[in-house]
């Protein structure tokens, strides 16, 4: 069984044009937020590490005095409430990425989406915390076991979110063992659906440049991921996927 990766971008490039309002402008405030709590991030979390105490670090090292060197290097480690507020930054990140993943799946259903949805993952917050810690700790147990399980775990996972969107009911556990459920057959398929995007994650990571890629390539590739998501969920199991439902539009666009 194989989705046609070719039809469910071109289906995520028809939307984009289509949609009111425009999946761009959803995915600019996520770029956006995303750009603000890195910075954040990045210097709450940043060893704060002067000239001169970096000449004290390397004279230890070159005395061969290791433990100063070492304790010297644990008193430039991120406070506790340093800490506390970076992981409280991921935790937010976390849920306002949920609701735009709201707003992707209300734009395919054609359900009213509307910027609104991006603040909707707050109303399951718990929920959707507790998600993310199981998602976390059962590739992390997979990947001490052996790289290659935690990197197919990470496959079988990926359409948990998905499924806690359509069954709010269900607990996180029950949206895990769904979503391992449901790739059965499909970890390979979704990892070259990733790769298909790889040009664009190059565009993405240039200087500067990068910024003006990311405003198409984020809602761009997570649209086509719910798209994906949509036709994986709606199809027989024991059908070939060539076809997706049409919206009353066809493009002609390339896969890209």
């Amino acid at each position: 069984m194989q989705l046609n990766r070719v039809a469910i971008k071109r289906k995520a490039q028809e939307l984009i044009y289509i949609s009111k309002p425009l999946p761009i402008y959803a995915g600019l405030i996520m770029l956006v937020l995303g750009i603000v709590i890195s910075t954040l991030s990045a210097r709450i979390m940043g060893l704060n590490i002067s000239p001169s105490d970096m000449e004290q670090y390397l004279k230890y090292v070159q005395d061969g005095n290791f433990e100063f060197a070492l304790r010297l290097l644990d008193t430039f480690k991120p406070t506790p409430a340093a800490t506390a507020i970076d992981t409280a930054l991921q935790i937010i990140s976390s849920v306002v990425n949920f609701g735009f993943v709201i707003f992707l799946m209300n734009i395919v259903r054609n359900t009213a989406p509307c910027l609104g949805n991006l603040l909707d993952g707050f109303g399951k917050f718990f929920k959707i915390v507790w998600l993310n810690i199981l998602i976390y700790v059962f590739i992390l147990f997979w990947t001490m076991l052996f790289i290659i399980p935690g990197f197919i775990a990470i496959y079988r996972y990926r359409m948990a979110i998905y499924i806690m969107i359509d069954n709010p009911d269900m607990s996180a556990m029950e949206c895990i063992r769904e979503s391992s459920r449901m790739m059965k057959g499909h970890k390979a398929e979704l990892l070259m659906f990733d790769l298909s995007f790889f040009g664009w994650y190059l565009l993405a990571i240039i200087p500067y440049l990068g910024y003006l890629v990311q405003v198409w390539t984020i809602p761009y590739m997570n649209l086509s991921y719910a798209v994906y998501y949509e036709t994986l969920k709606n199809c027989p199991t024991d059908a070939v996927f060539t076809e997706i439902p049409d919206s009353g539009n066809n493009s002609s666009s390339s896969e890209l």
